[in-house]
Parts: C-alpha cells; sequence; structure tokens
C-alpha cells in the first residue's frame, strides 16, 4: 500500500461537498485479502458543518461568532423547506468551516441549544460535554440528583432537561388550617322517630266474562237471543 493521493477538480464547492458526501468510506480497494475503505476529503480542508434546533429568527452572524470559537466560518446559508413550505427557511444553517478543535454536539447559543453535527465529528453528551453515553448514567446528572440543587426533581426529569425549581417566600406551602378543640360535654340531639310508610293497596286483577260473546255485545236492550 502506498500514500498516493488523487485530486480531482471540480465545477463549485456545492459539486465537491456531494461528491465527498456520497462517496466518503463508501468504496474500498482490496490488498492481501484485505478491504480497505477509500477516505474523500476536500481539498481545503473545510467541513460542512449542520446547525439544528434555531429559530430562523435567529441572525446567522450571532451563529458564526458562536462557531469561530471552534475555528473559521468560510460561509453560512439557512437551509429552506422543500416540501411543506417552498424556500422558506427551516431553522437549519448549513456552515463552512476550518475547524481548529472539534466542536461539541451541543452548543449554546444565546439563549438557545443547538445541536451540531458534521461528517466525522465525536459525538458528547448534552450534560457533562464528555463523549456520548446514556443520557442516565451520566455521572453530572446523578451529582444533580444527590445535591440540593436537584429540588425533588427525579433521575428522568433531570436527563430530560427540567430545570431544578427553586422555591421562594410565595411559593411556600400555607400552614394547615387548626380547628378548635371539642366541648368536654357536648350536646347530643335525640334523632327523630321515621315516619312510617303509606300502605300499599293491593291492585285487583282483571275480572273477564264467562261468556265471550258478552265482550262484543253492543250496550242497549239487545240481548242474545236477539242476535241469534
Amino acid at each position: 500500500m502506498t500514500n498516493a493521493r488523487v485530486f480531482l477538480e471540480m465545477g463549485s464547492t456545492e459539486q465537491a461537498e456531494a461528491l465527498v458526501l456520497k462517496h466518503h468510506l463508501k468504496h474500498a480497494l482490496q490488498a492481501d485479502s484485505q478491504d480497505y475503505a477509500i477516505p474523500l476529503y476536500m481539498a481545503d480542508g473545510s467541513v460542512e458543518v449542520k446547525v439544528y434546533d434555531l429559530p430562523p429568527y435567529l441572525p446567522n452572524g450571532t451563529i458564526a461568532k458562536h462557531l469561530s470559537a471552534f475555528g473559521e466560518v468560510l460561509s453560512i446559508k439557512d437551509d429552506v423547506w422543500q416540501k411543506f413550505f417552498p424556500g422558506v427557511p427551516n431553522g437549519t444553517r448549513t456552515v463552512r468551516m476550518k475547524l481548529k478543535k472539534s466542536i461539541p454536539s451541543y452548543v449554546n447559543m444565546e439563549d438557545e441549544c443547538a445541536y451540531v453535527k458534521y461528517r466525522n465529528q465525536i459525538a458528547t453528551c448534552r450534560y457533562c460535554g464528555r463523549n456520548l453515553h446514556i443520557g442516565s448514567k451520566c455521572s453530572d446528572v446523578k451529582k444533580a440528583l444527590s445535591g440540593n440543587s436537584a429540588n425533588g426533581l427525579t433521575l428522568a426529569q433531570i436527563v430530560g432537561g427540567m430545570n431544578p425549581i427553586v422555591p421562594n417566600d410565595e411559593d411556600k406551602t400555607p400552614a394547615k388550617e387548626t380547628f378548635p378543640p371539642a366541648p368536654a360535654n357536648p350536646i347530643i340531639v335525640p334523632a327523630q322517630p321515621a315516619t312510617p310508610a303509606a300502605p300499599v293497596k293491593p291492585i285487583a286483577p282483571p275480572v273477564f266474562p264467562s261468556d265471550p260473546m258478552d265482550i262484543i255485545s253492543p250496550p242497549g236492550p239487545w240481548t242474545r237471543s236477539h242476535q241469534m
């Protein structure tokens, strides 16, 4: 194996970025029955940094100012919606940078916490800043839970980003209401006897005539002998 390099000249920076994104470490050469992935980098040493979870109204100059602590910012642009609202900024920024040091996965910018991602980045924990691990295993979170600053929050609430609640004088729980003791000789009122319920009269069963013809005979002096 050698350290030979191949340089490709592209028509624009966007084409070069797309080529790197599509083919970096996606192909391999075989030597001595072993595969070696082929890396592909930008010749100018810059990387594309994606910045998420920021409101669209936050100025790009402010974002560039915060990221300049990690290297040289070459350009920054707004990403836009492709389907829902074509052409409208969606809050994500694409930044071209020459990094001098690694950028953590989460960077505080003004009053917002931005999620930052770029190729070959070492992902970090949102809470302690060290290499990424399961949030519930973060030792700093456990310290916050055991300290006075947790103020009764559970581990799941702290890992989920809930801020401790600092009580003040206005938030104190009011004292329980007290009542005077019962008198030594209480007055006992006798219970009134219950009023007996009125008896229920039974309902007489219906009476039917012995001869069914009496039911259909019209009223009057007619008798059965007349109808016969």
